[in-house]
């Protein structure tokens, strides 16, 4: 019987291990095309400045939970008129929100009620 809990909650974590590192993969990539945008414009005493891959990468994610992500938008936006691309960087923060919030997110969102679905299927 304890064989059988273990193989329902043990049992699909190596599709629940591919889905977190494409995740986690995707927003990386994201995180290294912001600081090539955005590093040195912001000012060091932010946040989220997008100065390092490490800061870059909590900012994208805060875009992806949609974590207060406009004053991230708007912050960024600022800092980058005196180069004037901040039309770049506003396309690239919202469209970077509207694609996790297609795709990477819908898939962590169908895959855990469906884990715990199976798992109260087995017992």
């Amino acid at each position: 019987m304890a064989d059988s809990h273990k193989l329902a909650v043990f049992g699909n974590m190596y599709g629940m291990t591919n889905m977190i590192l494409f995740l986690l993969l995707v927003n990386f990539i994201a995180s290294l095309m912001a600081v090539q945008l955005l590093r040195g414009y912001m000012h060091s005493d932010e946040m989220i400045n997008f100065g390092h891959i490490y800061n870059a990468f909590l900012g994208m994610w805060q875009i992806f939970t949609s974590e207060n992500w406009t004053t991230l938008l708007y912050t960024a936006a600022v800092a980058s008129q005196p180069v004037r691309q901040s039309i770049v960087v506003i396309l690239f923060l919202t469209g970077w929100m509207l694609f996790a919030n297609c795709a990477p997110q819908n898939l962590l969102s169908y895959e855990l009620p469906h884990l715990i679905f199976r798992r109260s299927q087995s017992s």
